[in-house]
């Protein structure tokens, strides 16, 4: 089956790596489920805890690129958090009818 300019661009998922270790902590679906997943590890372990971990994509043929590690991993996994959470904030508000 021929691919198409999509199938070239769409991850097959995302991966977080202990760079010393060099163990893969988890894989994941999207990128928000990975950066939750160190979000919650530095809520609960401290941002240092990310220091050592870096968030890998999954691109086709199982080509690896590096999206973020250590400090920028942390902040973008906040983001992340906050985006999410303002998400859920519009989507909870009450429908108003027209007038």
């Amino acid at each position: 089956m021929p691919t198409t300019p999509t199938d070239k661009n769409t991850p097959l998922g995302f991966e977080l790596w202990d760079n010393e270790s060099g163990n893969l902590m988890g894989d994941y679906d999207t990128e928000e489920e990975a950066l939750a997943a160190i979000g919650d590890a530095v809520t609960t372990y401290g941002p240092e805890y990310a220091q050592g971990v870096t968030l890998l994509r999954v691109g086709p043929r199982g080509r690896l690129k590096r999206i973020a590690a250590g400090a920028d991993l942390v902040v973008r996994a906040g983001e992340s958090a906050a985006a999410a959470a303002n998400r859920v904030a519009i989507e909870s508000q009450p429908q108003r009818s027209p007038l």
